[in-house]
């Protein structure tokens, strides 16, 4: 199935940067919106992933985010038109995610052909 792979992940220290809390909202519904147009590559096959997970997790002193979603292509027009503001959402997560030394934090974006078998581009996910 060819798709736009969304991939994302990261962890955000306390206390949050006013700017990211009032942006936070926004960002989570720009995902969910993604999450909800995202499949499982190869769904119902033996070589099945789920690339439509998408982890909030919130500790004491920090939040992080995980997320892979794969959306089947082609895409709507009007999909086409928001994912310049979608990446900017993501990319605000990014901007204030910290590298703990144990988890790096990325945030990529690419047309996947996985599992499409034949003579396919490579994937070459681009940083958002």
């Amino acid at each position: 199935m060819t798709s736009l792979r969304f991939t994302a992940s990261g962890q955000i220290n306390k206390p949050l940067p006013s700017a990211l809390v009032k942006a936070l909202p926004a960002i989570k519904d720009a995902v969910t919106n993604l999450q909800s147009l995202a499949r499982k590559i190869n769904e119902g096959k033996k070589n099945e992933e789920p690339t439509n997970t998408v982890v909030w997790g919130s500790e004491s002193d920090h939040i992080s985010f995980a997320l892979d979603l794969a959306i089947p292509m082609p895409l709507s027009q009007a999909l086409q038109d928001k994912i310049p503001s979608i990446r900017t959402k993501i990319r605000q997560l990014k901007d204030y995610a910290v590298n703990t030394g144990e988890a790096a934090f990325s945030a990529k974006y690419h047309v996947c052909y996985h599992g499409e078998g034949g003579n396919h581009p490579p994937c070459n996910p681009e940083e958002i």
